[in-house]
Formats: C-alpha cells, sequence, structure tokens
C-alpha cells in the first residue's frame, strides 16, 4: 500500500487494472518512473502511453462515471418529470453479462427494488430499465431483437439473450416502459426509441449525461495546445495497428471509422466495471504496434 511520499518502485504489485479510480494516481506516477533494460516489464506501456500523448491530453480530462451517486441520480431526474412512472418498477437492461444487472443494484437506492424482467411483467406496472451507456444503440436493439426472438443485423457478437414467450411479448407492448442510461448520445436513444416503436413498444428514453455534457478529444480545447495535432495522428496509428490486427476482414472504411473510438468520437470517459467502444481507442485496446505491446490504460472487456 502507498501512504505519504509516492514510492514509484512499488507501482508494478498495484494492480490498477481491477481500480479504475487508482488510474488517476497511477498516470501521475508513471511520470517520474525509470525505463531501460532491467526494468520492469509493467513500466513500459506507461512510458508509451506518456509518449504518445495519451497522458498529457487525456488523463486531466476523462471523466470516471459510476459512482453510486451518479446512476440513482439518473433515475431520480426522469421521475421529477414523469409522473406516470411513479408506480414503476426497475430491471436491468440485459442479462447478467450486460452491466445493467450492476446498475440496477446500484439504484435500489431510489427505495426501488430491482427485480427481473419476467417478475416485472407479471405486475402489470410501468417498467423503468436501467444501464450505464448507451452509444449507437446497436447493443441495446439487439437486446430488443433477442427479447422477441429475432436476429437483427449489428453483429455485435454477443450472444443471445432472454426471449419472451409470446404471451410476454404481448405484456411488455401492454404497459408504459422507460428506458434510463447514464450517460450516452441522444441520438443512440432516439434510434432505440425508434426501434421500441416498431415493436410496438410504448418507451420513453432519458440520458442522465449527454453529448457534449461527456468530454470528448474534440470538445475540451485541445486543439489550441502544442502538440495536439501530432497526438491525433499517433492515436489514429495507435487505433489502426490495434483493430487492424484484430479484425482483419473489415473493410478499409470501417477500420477508418474507429481509430478514435467507434464513430470516431473520441470521448474521454470511463465506468467503473467497463469502457465504452467509443472512448478513444488507445485508451482501451490492447495488442500489438509498431512491434511492441500495447498494454490498455482502461481495458475494455468485450461482450461475447
Amino acid at each position: 500500500m502507498l501512504t505519504g511520499s509516492r514510492r514509484y518502485s512499488k507501482l508494478p504489485s498495484i494492480t490498477w487494472q481491477n481500480n479504475r479510480k487508482s488510474f488517476f494516481f497511477h498516470i501521475e506516477c508513471a511520470r517520474d518512473l525509470p525505463s531501460g533494460p532491467g526494468k520492469s516489464s509493467k513500466i513500459h506501456p506507461w512510458h508509451r502511453h506518456l509518449v504518445s500523448g495519451c497522458v498529457r491530453f487525456c488523463q486531466p480530462r476523462l471523466k470516471f462515471l459510476g459512482e453510486r451517486s451518479d446512476y440513482v441520480s439518473a433515475v431520480k431526474e426522469f421521475l421529477k418529470s414523469n409522473a406516470d412512472f411513479t408506480n414503476c418498477v426497475i430491471c436491468p437492461l440485459g442479462d447478467a453479462k450486460d452491466s445493467g444487472q450492476i446498475v440496477a443494484y446500484l439504484v435500489a437506492d431510489t427505495g426501488i427494488s430491482p427485480i427481473s424482467l419476467k417478475d416485472a411483467l407479471e405486475k402489470c406496472q410501468p417498467i423503468l430499465f436501467v444501464d450505464d451507456f448507451v452509444g449507437s444503440g446497436g447493443q441495446s436493439k439487439r437486446i430488443l431483437s433477442d427479447w422477441f426472438g429475432e436476429s437483427d443485423d449489428s453483429n455485435l457478437n454477443e450472444g443471445r439473450r432472454l426471449t419472451l414467450i409470446p404471451e410476454q411479448q404481448e405484456k411488455l407492448r401492454s404497459v408504459p416502459l422507460a428506458f434510463v442510461f447514464a450517460a450516452g448520445w441522444k441520438t443512440g436513444a432516439d434510434d432505440f426509441a425508434s426501434a421500441c416503436s416498431t415493436h410496438g413498444l410504448k418507451a420513453k428514453t432519458y440520458v442522465h449525461h449527454a453529448d457534449d455534457v461527456m468530454p470528448t478529444i474534440f470538445n475540451q480545447g485541445l486543439e489550441q495546445m502544442d502538440g495536439f495535432q501530432a497526438f491525433l495522428e499517433r492515436s489514429k496509428h495507435v487505433g489502426r495497428a490495434l483493430l487492424g490486427a484484430k479484425h482483419a476482414t473489415w473493410p478499409p472504411e470501417k477500420l477508418d471509422d474507429r481509430l478514435l473510438g467507434y464513430g470516431n468520437k473520441g470521448l474521454l470517459i470511463t465506468f467503473p466495471f467497463n469502457t465504452p467502444s467509443q472512448s478513444l481507442t488507445a485508451l482501451w485496446e490492447d495488442g500489438l504496434c509498431d512491434g511492441l505491446p500495447w498494454t490498455p490504460l482502461l481495458p475494455r472487456r468485450p461482450k461475447s
């Protein structure tokens, strides 16, 4: 354990991957770590991130979302302006593999204990689904398609989730639904709402931290800093190396659209249990870049 002055030699023994809050401490420590022959291999990745500019441009602006209050506030704000959901039940969006399960546990602080979708459908009350993040809306639409036993073309390779029987599908159509996300893009939420309407669902969507509220490499004034263009090109180079090796069958235009995070959004956010794929690719993807291992500062757990 580190107390008092920084004891940099102890850094490699800390499992920062399991504690995303500690990232903000370690990244500062990494500035003064030695490198060279005989030094710990765990130190080298930090120096590569320093050279790439990730530390200088990204670290001071990274937003950690995932405090219990983030999720509780999202639900409370939605309920405040939607009186028709006062008597709602809360469900996680997705199955055990999805982050909605964790979010549902945390929002129990609202006084509404989460229950399963199957149990919720038996109550015939409004259902409020919770999740941490909505990007393009593709993952949420995949969950929706699975409920109705359909396949879709999003190709997220996430496996099949719960499929409702016809009687449950009709019950889902008969009650008011709300989908509350702690953060994300309104366009993705709107796209998901349209998909809900196509399936005959009466659904509302709400994004607590939306659009410009979320920091990206493009809305933090980084363009005015010396070296930003070099950082941008380096980030694209790293993203191309890491994603290109893992997805050799992707067409060039698809790869180009993901170099700075999916959709080239360049988000600078993370959650305690995962990092969105729309965050800067160099922050979360691993692999080889220029023949050297690239260890992500904020590893992303892929869906499978």
